[in-house]
Order: structure tokens, then C-alpha cells, then sequence
């Protein structure tokens, strides 16, 4: 059974000193001239560029080393695909609401979530690999390759074995996509797989509002009725929600070998399929339970020391720590109308989390989340053009006791607070290319402790 692999590689001690070195970050009492500020200024915004120079440099040699194998791959009956993207972003004006702003600060929250300015990204790319072992085997991975800061991350995403047996029935084995909802298992934050700029929140495995991966068995198939329905579904069960996250991640991530304490999750999706005229119409229920996620309490903005230090501490009386556990069960209804002329999605989260012990301030807490995105599907000097509207939207009790949780160091267990969102987003997409897509929109939140205003431009590609 795969588990999530997560290696970090560091460049050379030169690398690491040129960005380690602390220039127009670091603390001083000596008074810098305007002179040696703008110099700083300059450096420092020479550092970035060249460390966004490096991240594009790099993604670009591996993406041509791809291309140069992908020929030889299929040979060998192995296929490989991937995606990625650049994206700038500006941040401005008023925020959204104060009264947010004043929780997410006093809670701890990330400053980089609602800094106002100007920013690109460059996350990396993904790799994903389709091998042919057999007629009915086959095996799916998939690989992040991605940047932070000055390291070079590699995580492996999926691995399974897909054992094709009928339309009607089929297993999966290993780490897969949890069969919550549509977003999750067809778009994700894929850029080029979107309409729009903005990753959809609600299923970015960064923030961890659903168990987007589950490690374990799925069973999954589809039943016609008559020649235009179809119903299919997938019943899933293994290792969903972790202990701790990961060092330096949310707890999107986990290690199963490590997490033996929390019980597996079950996962039940339904999905109807049928065509009204030239339109697609796919309807959706699906659901998941974990009985048990075993951790320690930690309030907004707070702290507590974990490892084996710290047990020991706990043993010999000279650390108090309140223990936490949880079971979580949410419910993810979803509607997709495909045409050729309009798209419209619809997919809505509700989350609830039970206190089984009886210790916590909040015995339930509650998520509730929902996108609605409508597309027009037109043509622009006879290329693909996509205008659309988007309305994304959040809502998490205050002093929840998983959702904000992070791994600093290696150590140290905080919860930082997650803040409410509701947010319109109009924008288009533009395939110039048949392998890449152009994209631009402006974002208007209207709660949050956001900048009111986000005006965003990416290009993304597949190969």
C-alpha cells in the first residue's frame, strides 16, 4: 500500500547563503540611510527574480527531458502527461472586513494569505505517469515536482493499481483521489483542467478542507440504463486523515505508517449521467466518514510541543498537554451541465466534527463551502474563448480545532486561524494553443480578511 513520499533536496551552501543571508529581512538597531534601503530594495528584488529565474529554468530542462523520453515511454507501453503554470497576482484595496481581519490576526493566521501587492507564482508541475501491465492491470502515478523558497520538493501524489474486471465492477489499490464530490477527482487545482485563474479553495489539498487522497481499496463501476443513463459509484475505505501534518504542511498531508491511532475512512459517491438533447448532465451525492482523528487541542494562535522529547516530558509530569479526539463526516452534493454553447458546476461541502471525549470548548464544529462557476463557450479570432462567473464561498466556526493545525519545525503543533470567504470572480480563458490556455480575471471579496480587489493573469500548459 503506497503511502505519500515527500523528499527535499537543497542546492548547493552558495544558493542557500545568498538566500539565507537575510538581506532586507533581518533585524537591526543600527538606523539604514535611504540610500542603503534603496540599495537593500535592489538586491533583494534581484534575489527574487533570479530565484523565479532559477524555478523556470528548471522546470523547463525537466519538462524538455520529458518531452525527449515521452516517445521512448510509449514504446514501452508507459504514457506520461503533466501540467503547469505561471501566475501573477495583485492584491488592493480596502479589506473586505475588519472585523475577520482582527480574528485572523489575533488567531495566528498566515500574513501571506491576505497580503495586498503584487506577486508570481511558479508552484512547479506535475507529472503524471499511465503504465499498461495487462489487459485488465494498470498502473496510475502521479508526481509533484514544485519550489519553496530555496528548496526543491518531489512528492508523489497517487500510486495504484487499477484491476479493470467489468464496467460494473473494478478495484483500485494504493493512494488515490478520495471519492468526495466532482472537483476533487476531475479538476482539482490544476490550472490548465480550470476554466479560471483561482485554484478552487474547497479542493485544494493545501488547505485540507476534505481528505482529497485516501490510501487503501476502492471498488468502483457503472450500470447503463437504457442508451442515454448511466449510473456509477465507488466505495472506498483506508488511511484518509493523518495524526499530525506534516513538517512545514497542513493537514492535507499524511503518512499512513505513521497515523496506526486513527481509524480508516469510508467514502460512498453516487453518480447519475444522462443527456438532455446535446447537454450533458451529471448529478452527484457523495459522502465520507473517519471515527477517529487522535491529536492534542490547540486554540487559535496557540502552540504545543510534540515528538518524542516532548512525550517524555508529558511522562515524567513536566509537560500538560489536552489530548483530542475527533470523528469527522461531511457530505458533498454536486451538478455539472456541459454544453456546447455554456458549462455550469455546482458543488457544495458540509463538514462536522464531533468531539469524543467531551474536553473541547466547541463539541461540534462545522465547514460549509460551495462553488458556482457558469461559462460561456464561444470563439475569438477562431480560437476557443471561455468568459465566465464565478462565486466561491466559506464558512468555518470560529476556534476550530483541525482545520488550522501546522507542523512548525519539527516539533511544534500550532493552529493558525482559517478565515471565512466569499468571494465573485469574473474573468475568461483563451486556448491560443490546443496544449496551453491563457487566462485572466478580477476577484471582488466581499467578506474575509482580504484586500477587496485581486487582479490575476496566468498562462497554463499540458504536454
Amino acid at each position: 500500500m503506497a503511502s505519500m513520499l515527500r523528499h527535499r533536496y537543497r542546492f548547493d551552501d552558495c544558493h542557500n547563503k545568498l538566500f539565507d543571508s537575510g538581506v532586507g529581512n533581518c533585524e537591526s538597531s543600527i538606523r539604514v540611510s535611504k540610500s542603503e534601503e534603496l540599495t537593500m530594495n535592489i538586491i533583494n528584488m534581484r534575489t527574487k527574480i533570479w530565484s523565479i529565474s532559477m524555478r523556470a529554468a528548471t522546470g523547463a530542462s525537466l519538462i524538455l527531458f520529458l518531452l525527449v523520453t515521452q516517445s521512448w515511454a510509449q514504446d514501452k507501453g508507459l504514457k506520461i502527461s503533466g501540467f503547469s503554470d505561471i501566475t501573477f497576482e495583485n492584491r488592493s484595496g480596502d479589506v473586505a472586513d475588519e472585523e475577520d481581519l482582527q480574528l485572523f490576526e489575533d488567531g495566528g493566521g498566515e500574513e501571506e494569505l491576505i497580503e495586498a501587492g503584487s506577486r508570481v507564482t511558479t508552484p512547479g508541475f506535475n507529472l503524471n505517469l499511465l503504465g499498461t501491465l495487462s489487459e485488465s492491470l494498470i498502473f496510475q502515478g502521479e508526481v509533484a515536482f514544485s519550489f519553496e523558497d530555496e528548496d526543491f520538493e518531489i512528492e508523489l501524489l497517487r500510486s495504484y493499481i487499477d484491476y479493470r474486471i467489468d464496467p460494473k465492477f473494478n478495484l483500485q489499490a494504493g493512494k488515490f483521489l478520495s471519492s468526495v464530490g466532482y472537483l476533487n477527482r476531475n479538476q482539482r487545482s490544476y490550472s490548465f483542467l480550470n476554466y479560471s485563474v483561482k485554484a478552487r479553495d474547497l479542493v485544494n489539498k493545501e488547505f485540507g478542507y476534505l481528505p482529497s487522497f485516501t490510501v487503501g481499496l476502492k471498488a468502483y463501476g457503472s450500470f447503463e440504463l437504457g442508451n442515454t443513463s448511466a449510473l456509477s459509484y465507488h466505495v472506498a475505505y483506508g488511511g484518509m486523515r493523518g495524526l499530525y501534518p506534516e513538517a512545514g504542511e497542513t493537514i492535507s498531508g499524511f503518512e499512513f505508517a505513521e497515523d496506526e491511532s486513527n481509524s480508516g475512512g469510508t467514502s460512498l459517491l453516487l453518480e447519475y449521467l444522462t443527456f438532455i438533447g446535446n447537454k450533458e448532465l451529471i448529478v452527484g451525492l457523495s459522502g465520507y466518514r473517519v471515527p477517529r482523528i487522535v491529536g492534542f487541542s490547540v486554540e487559535d494562535g496557540e502552540d504545543v510541543e510534540i515528538g518524542e522529547e516532548a512525550d517524555e516530558l508529558e511522562e515524567a509530569g513536566l509537560l500538560i498537554r489536552e489530548e483530542m479526539e475527533l470523528s469527522e463526516m461531511g457530505f458533498a452534493p454536486y451538478l455539472r451541465l456541459d454544453g456546447p454553447k455554456f458549462q455550469v458546476m455546482f458543488e457544495y461541502h458540509l463538514t462536522h466534527f464531533e468531539d469524543q471525549i467531551g474536553n473541547l470548548d466547541n463539541s461540534d464544529l462545522h465547514y460549509s463551502a460551495y462553488s458556482l462557476e457558469f461559462v460561456y463557450k464561444t470563439q475569438l479570432f477562431g480560437k476557443p474563448f471561455y468568459p465566465y462567473i464565478r462565486n466561491d464561498y466559506r464558512k468555518i466556526d470560529d476556534d476550530h480545532h483541525y482545520y488550522g493545525l501546522e507542523v512548525e519545525g519539527e516539533e511544534e503543533l500550532v493552529n493558525a486561524h482559517v478565515p471565512n470567504s466569499k468571494e465573485v470572480i469574473f474573468g475568461f480563458a483563451y486556448d491560443v494553443v490546443s496544449n496551453n490556455r491563457i487566462k485572466m480575471e478580477y476577484g471582488r471579496f466581499l467578506s474575509g480578511p482580504y484586500p477587496e480587489n485581486s487582479f490575476r493573469v496566468s498562462t497554463s500548459f499540458a504536454f
